[in-house]
């Protein structure tokens, strides 16, 4: 499957938010009330309008422990979430992003 890109997205894998959110991935659903095009059985994706709300997205999830960027044989490259832009794709190296059109999916290692 695959999730809709809007705007700015801040991507995380449902394996990494599970263990750090009460509930889960499915709680977080139900209480962010996400709509089912921003998420699917591997990321959850939230909208970002402008770099106060991406901000304010990514220091939630770091301070639940998330790592964000880090430097990787000299480059800097996004962890454990992935900030994407709906035009151009995830704004540093993700692995685990496929994007084609607007459109993330995950990408299995492998």
């Amino acid at each position: 499957m695959a999730i809709k890109i809007e705007s700015y997205s801040v991507i995380i894998p449902r394996v990494i938010i599970d263990p750090v959110y009460p509930g889960g991935s499915d709680a977080l659903i139900v209480e962010s009330e996400i709509p089912a095009e921003f998420y699917d059985e591997n990321l959850i994706s939230y909208g970002a309008s402008d770099s106060i709300e991406i901000e304010r997205i990514i220091g939630e999830w770091t301070s639940r422990g998330l790592r964000d960027i880090r430097k990787r044989k000299g480059k800097r490259v996004w962890i454990d979430l992935c900030l994407v832009d709906s035009e151009e794709g995830p704004t540093l190296p993700c692995k685990w992003i496929k994007f084609n059109n607007g459109i993330a999916e995950y990408k299995i290692s492998g």
